[in-house]
């Protein structure tokens, strides 16, 4: 069974990756929703944020997704129609930040997918160990 997103779980999620995840110190992140200038539903579809890591100017976007729970097979990550519009974006990396159980603005367990990693919009449920990362930690998107 799958268990859907719950809209307000999903906005919490969301700041908590805007706000907490990718600090200000290391990324300048903004909203596609609030950034008309790139949000063209055709060029950047259901994309959530536009990132640069202020280290090395990487510029990388990211698509977040936030589940109370899992399923123990497979679950989709995004519509199966939204997956080819995605593929278009493919220009700029794109990595998938899922958050799993806990609250939905800190949640227990996160995953950073890199979008080239994807074949399809979903995701085998144990594959998603290799993907793990622990809050607070580093990351080096360019190198990830």
């Amino acid at each position: 069974m799958f268990v859907k997103s719950v809209t307000t779980d999903i906005n919490q999620f969301k700041d908590f990756i805007s706000n907490d995840f990718l600090s200000s110190n290391k990324y300048q992140v903004t909203s596609l929703v609030s950034y008309p200038a790139i949000t063209n539903a055709n060029e950047f579809p259901l994309l959530d944020f536009r990132c640069i890591q202020c280290e090395n100017s990487y510029e990388f976007y990211i698509k977040a997704k936030y589940f109370e729970k899992l399923p123990k097979q497979t679950f989709n990550w995004c519509d199966k129609k939204q997956y080819p519009l995605l593929i278009k974006t493919s220009d700029t990396p794109l990595y998938i930040i899922i958050g799993v159980g806990g609250a939905s603005h800190f949640p227990d367990q996160l995953f950073l997918i890199p979008f080239r990693d994807t074949d399809s919009s979903s995701l085998d449920t144990t594959a998603l160990t290799k993907y793990s990362v622990i809050f607070n930690t580093s990351i080096d998107f360019s190198k990830y």
